[in-house]
């Protein structure tokens, strides 16, 4: 029986993105006076050089429960995020941001981030902790320099829930050259979950963002102001809980002065528009997803695919991973050389059980596998030949 039915024009909706953030929040712990490094890593770029995916793995041998984080943000640093994984550190690391268990980030500018009083972020021992570096030398001059995080840690029996973040906004669009355009991207809440810190976040084109979240049928906005690329700050919120069917819009303006179509992407010179939300208790998914209207975007990850399952009972992958069975939240693709993103964290419908990578040419997804226009690694046999005319 035939299982690679999904037509290739429907994978548009499953370009998967990459992340940043800072500062205090009313009814939140007060600073704490002893900062301890959690991690950190040296490095150095050539001018005009670029890493968004530098990596470090660190074995957790003791459970940390984190209640304030602050980024060590040298210049050059656009970005830090950090992600817990389901293993005891010793494979490697991808450098992508967009693997399950992302619990943190900030940019350029955050400040300290506290959490309100009994929450914090748990750091499990016998897991790993990935430090995922973007750093962006846009200079004429060689630079180096150490980035990291601080935390203040807290007792365990002074903890009632766990955080993480929640990322809301459009992962697949094109912003037209010369000209000004703007993004809007609304989701919908699917549990009970309360909001304590907003982070704004676009890359260097964009120009103002604005935040509205719709609790209960009542409209708020959070943030409405222009956006800086160098200074990407923590907006303080009061904790808001939300409930099933609550809904967060996201608008993003940008001013594409270049030649070019500037896409959704990691590096500084493509683009991004999230609202990034601190929350608790900690989730099982780390993307909001839903509909975007305007700046000629295409489809966007978290939408239904039609399709049969892709991977069946057994599949270990091509030789960089991808192929591999896995399921939401299962942590399943971590150990892969490559591919260590499962599509089910990120699209809804049976077809999405597989790890995938993000790519920019079939060479990088390996044996019998391709890089969709979407920009991630499908294996060949789960595409019907009948979609590729249709290609965007």
């Amino acid at each position: 029986m035939n299982r690679m039915r999904l037509p290739l024009s429907a994978l548009g909706v499953l370009s998967l993105m990459p992340l940043a953030c800072g500062g205090n929040t009313s009814g939140v712990n007060p600073p704490a006076e002893t900062w301890s490094r959690l991690a950190e890593g040296s490095w150095t770029l050539e001018a005009g050089a670029e890493d968004p995916r530098w990596c470090k793995k660190i074995a957790l041998t003791e459970d940390i429960y984190v209640s304030a984080l602050h980024p060590v943000h040298p210049p050059g640093t656009h970005h830090t995020t950090l992600s817990l994984v389901a293993d005891d550190g010793k494979e490697g690391c991808s450098g992508s941001m967009f693997g399950a268990g992302l619990i943190y980030a900030a940019g350029a500018g955050t400040k300290d981030l506290h959490m309100p009083k009994g929450v914090a972020m748990k750091l499990p021992a016998g897991q790993a902790l990935i430090l995922n570096l973007h750093i962006y030398n846009a200079s004429s001059a060689p630079i180096q320099g150490t980035s990291g995080i601080d935390i203040v840690r807290v007792k365990p029996d002074e903890v009632t829930s766990e955080a993480d973040l929640l990322l809301s906004g459009p992962t697949n669009f094109a912003l037209a050259p010369q000209q000004k355009s703007t993004l809007t991207h609304t989701c919908a809440v699917t549990s009970d979950q309360t909001m304590f810190t907003l982070f704004p976040h676009m890359h260097q084109r964009g120009i103002h963002i604005k935040t509205t979240v719709t609790v209960g049928g009542t409209p708020r906005v959070l943030h409405d102001g222009e956006y800086n690329f160098e200074e990407q700050y923590l907006v303080p919120v009061d904790p808001i809980a939300f409930h099933a069917g609550d809904s967060i819009t996201t608008e993003c303006t940008y001013d594409n002065l270049g030649p070019s179509t500037v896409k959704f992407g990691e590096s500084s010179d493509t683009e991004m528009c999230f609202s990034i939300l601190f929350r608790y208790p900690r989730g099982k998914s780390t993307f909001c997803t839903g509909e975007t209207e305007g700046g000629g975007q295409g489809g966007d990850a978290g939408r239904p695919i039609s399709g049969p399952a892709c991977a069946a009972a057994g599949d270990t992958g091509n030789d960089v991973g991808v192929g591999k069975l896995c399921s939401a939240g299962g942590n399943q693709c971590t150990g892969n050389k490559g591919a260590q993103l499962c599509l089910a964290d990120y699209v809804q419908g049976d077809f999405g059980n597989f790890c995938t990578a993000q790519c920019q040419s079939d060479a990088e997804c390996g044996a019998a596998a391709i890089c969709t226009p979407s920009k991630i690694c499908v294996p060949s046999k789960c595409v019907s030949d009948a979609g590729m005319g249709g290609l965007p």
